[in-house]
């Protein structure tokens, strides 16, 4: 990740970071990754995809997402 000093500089930010390979914050998200899980299983929370790319066409869903939105890859052999 990378940020400009004036982002910093000149506006009130408060930046930190985290190891998320931690065995301290794997025991603190775990929780909250089950319950999101559960919430998307249950239909409780929708998350819209922008669009579906072949595998084939990984520069474009790559560039997509850059834009914003959800890309899901679409892998021949897979199922849905």
């Amino acid at each position: 990740m990378s940020i400009s000093p004036l982002e910093v500089i000149f506006k009130p930010l408060t930046i930190r970071g985290f190891w998320l390979g931690h065995p301290e914050a794997a025991a603190k998200s775990a929780p909250a990754v089950k319950q999101a899980a559960e919430m998307i299983a249950s239909g409780r929370v929708q998350i819209p995809v922008a669009a579906t790319y072949a595998l084939s066409s990984i520069q474009e869903a790559v560039a997509h997402a850059q834009r914003g939105g959800k890309i899901l890859l679409e892998i021949a052999g897979s199922s849905n």
